[in-house]
């Protein structure tokens, strides 16, 4: 699986596991090494094509032992991931669909806006916030872009 490289900050372990990149693997090693002896209290999933092609893996593995899981993409969430803070990809493509629709009408790419993703958003799934025992504060709720009951 690679190296798992361990920090200490105020009391909160940071454990960064570094995965291979056959994703097979990456799901069989994480489960085998380190949640099984020594679970985390949370864990937090970067984007990434190798984890995102085996989410539903991690997420149903997370699941069954009950460890909270945020990530970066609303997908995760609507598959059983506890929450994510992140952009709206369907807006973020609907951006790229934009432009190629102006250079197809004849604009010059040169002259077209560079643009940095600006809809950003809380997703949060309650259904697996009451399965894991957690309460969302109500002011978590009231921000969020999506909550999935």
């Amino acid at each position: 699986m690679g190296r798992i490289k361990r920090r200490n900050f105020d009391n909160t372990e940071l454990r960064a596991i570094l995965r291979r990149r056959d994703a097979n693997k990456f799901v069989s090693s994480v489960g085998r090494r380190n949640f099984r002896r020594d679970p985390p209290q949370a864990v937090l999933v970067f984007e990434d094509p190798v984890v995102y092609t085996v989410r539903q893996r991690v997420i149903d593995f997370i699941s069954e032992h009950k460890i909270p899981t945020i990530g970066e993409n609303p997908t995760w969430v609507r598959e059983g991931s506890l929450l994510v803070y992140g952009v709206d990809y369907n807006w973020y493509w609907s951006r790229g669909a934009y432009f190629v629709d102006r250079i197809l009408k004849g604009a010059n790419p040169a002259t077209l806006p560079v643009e940095t993703p600006t809809r950003i958003g809380l997703y949060i799934n309650l259904k697996t916030a009451k399965a894991f025992g957690l309460r969302i504060p109500d002011s978590m709720l009231a921000t969020a872009e999506e909550v999935i009951d």
